[in-house]
């Protein structure tokens, strides 16, 4: 029997367990006797003979449509309901291994894939890096890889992997897929306490969108790749945000800034470049109206000299409370808005390099062309209530361009409505 046939006859076994399962209102399943040792190992014959074939294009029946549903229902269906972790472990780790059948099982990943070796400028593009990673993630999904919680905030991030078991990004969920716990602080408790989420959009998807604007601000305001790339998606019928994880491009590793945040802090003095590189971090902060900057929501590379701990890149992540719509009009509830005003290096005067940068890019001319391309690209999420703040800190930063001995922690706190109508003047 040809491996065509034996496929096909493996499926109608599966259907007809999957038709008994159903049967007399679910009792079926009790009533029929499935081979469940034989099928297993029936599949990973077949998966590994397909893997086989395909591998050298041995088989030129697989390029058949009819087939390639067929191994893609094994694959999608079959083998993440029927088999068990350790044989899955086994057959991904197969897949992991032949592209040619990663590409037959997903026609997005086959496509990114050929662009990639047809321009090979795209293998740096963050951009189609990111389309990429989301076509591997949506593949390991509907092998069933469902990823690791990231992090401890509430937020319930998770970390995403291919078959190939490498991290490729952070997803995060809108409303409808958060815990009560998150539901009730980010809605009634807020209007009670006014925390965070009382200052920003109340609407399901705001936060995830949130995160993919603060990417496009980020890229299209010449902050560069201070916010990795970041695109709202749906994965499995869930939205959220995908954003790539932070590689290390230099230094020891990539660790949240509490981690070296008592050894950063017992330095007398900071080099050059890292008061220029805090100051950007900075000032595109206090740009977006991120209303929690605290500790563990921005990732650093680092490496130590002479037993002191030194800055190389920064990399801004969660951003979900960006993008305010009201001022607050107290600092009640926000004890993570724009934390590190209170670091030792936000009380360096800010330099020429910083003020320039505001001069050049941070215009309200430049931030209606970032906004548009915002709301261009993620439609319905600016409201003009959040384009008359941002407007209000850009006019924030223009005046503080002009001053002498100005600091990031004088920065930091302008934040309140009163703080801010007294430092323009309004």
């Amino acid at each position: 029997m040809t491996l065509i046939s034996r496929l096909t006859n493996h499926l109608k076994a599966y259907q007809q367990k999957l038709d008994n399962d159903k049967a007399l209102l679910g009792l079926g399943r009790w009533a029929y006797t499935f081979p469940q040792k034989e099928f297993e190992s029936g599949t990973c014959e077949l998966a590994k003979e397909i893997s086989a074939s395909v591998k050298e294009l041995e088989n030129p029946e697989l390029i058949n449509s009819e087939l390639v549903e067929k191994v893609r229902t094994l694959f999608f269906e079959v083998i993440p309901t029927t088999c068990s972790k350790e044989t899955r472990t086994d057959l991904y780790q197969l897949l992991s291994e032949n592209k040619t059948l990663q590409n037959i099982l997903d026609e997005d990943v086959a496509a990114y894939r050929r662009a990639k070796v047809d321009d090979t400028t795209l293998v740096s593009d963050k951009d189609h890096q990111l389309e990429r990673r989301i076509a591997k993630a949506k593949l390991a999904f509907k092998l069933g890889f469902r990823g690791e919680l990231a992090g401890t905030g509430m937020g319930g991030a998770t970390f995403l992997y291919g078959v190939n078991q490498k991290r490729l990004g952070v997803f995060k969920v809108t409303k409808e897929h958060q815990s009560h716990w998150k539901n009730f602080h980010d809605g009634p408790l807020s209007y009670v306490m006014h925390n965070q989420a009382y200052y920003v959009s109340s609407k399901k998807e705001a936060a995830v969108q949130a995160e993919e604007a603060a990417y496009l601000v980020s890229s299209r305001a010449g902050f560069g790749d201070l916010v990795p790339p970041t695109k709202v998606v749906d994965l499995g019928g869930v939205t959220g945000s995908f954003q790539l994880v932070a590689d290390k491009t230099t230094g020891e590793e990539v660790i949240e800034f509490s981690g070296i945040v008592e050894s950063f802090e017992s330095r007398d003095t900071y080099t050059a470049e890292e008061i220029q590189m805090f100051q950007f971090f900075a000032v595109f902060d206090y740009l977006i109206n991120n209303l929690d900057r605290h500790d563990r929501n921005w990732l650093v590379e680092y490496s130590k000299e002479g037993g002191e701990v030194r800055l190389h890149k920064i990399h801004a992540i969660d951003h979900d409370r960006a993008f305010v719509h009201t001022t607050p009009s107290s600092r009640r509830g926000l004890r993570s808005h724009y934390r590190w005003k209170k670091l030792k290096i936000a009380k360096e005067p800010m330099t020429v390099e910083t003020k320039d940068f505001i001069s050049a890019n941070l215009g309200q001319e430049q931030l209606l062309g970032v906004l548009t391309t915002v709301m261009q690209s993620i439609e319905g999420f600016m409201s003009p209530e959040m384009v008359e703040k941002m407007s209000e800190k850009v006019a924030i930063l223009q005046k503080m361009v002009t001053l002498d001995d100005v600091s990031l922690e004088d920065l930091g706190n302008i934040r309140t409505d009163d703080e801010i109508k007294g430092f323009l003047g309004t």
